[in-house]
């Protein structure tokens, strides 16, 4: 199994996205959560039945993380409100369909994405 990429918040949000889809495309991701967990936020996905932890963002670049997901979805932004959105992109020269859903915690907004290769 591999380690989860640890970001140290230096990276922009757009960036750190790209690189976290080229990688859940390579595993052929179906499932993915977003998570607040601490002082940071967590990926994790699923992959053969199984649960992975993909990376780990500090606290400041997982709240834009969040922000960039829930412009992506075209969500209008309500922190105490679970939304629902969607968009397809291409990653790796695969075209993909995300449908996210955005639920508020008391930890803060969690995302579950579900990820379709078209």
């Amino acid at each position: 199994m591999q380690q989860p990429k640890i970001f140290d918040g230096s990276e922009s949000a757009t960036a750190a996205l790209a690189g976290m889809f080229r990688e859940l495309v390579t595993r052929k991701t179906s499932g993915v959560e977003i998570v607040p967990s601490g002082n940071s936020g967590e990926v994790t996905y699923f992959t053969d039945g199984k649960i992975y932890t993909a990376a780990i963002f500090p606290q400041g670049l997982y709240k834009k993380v969040i922000d960039r997901l829930k412009i992506l979805a075209n969500s209008k932004s309500e922190e105490n409100t679970a939304e629902q959105g969607s968009w397809e992109m291409e990653v790796l020269d695969k075209k993909t369909r995300i449908e996210a859903l955005i639920v508020p915690t008391a930890a803060g907004e969690k995302i579950i994405l579900k990820i379709t290769y078209v």
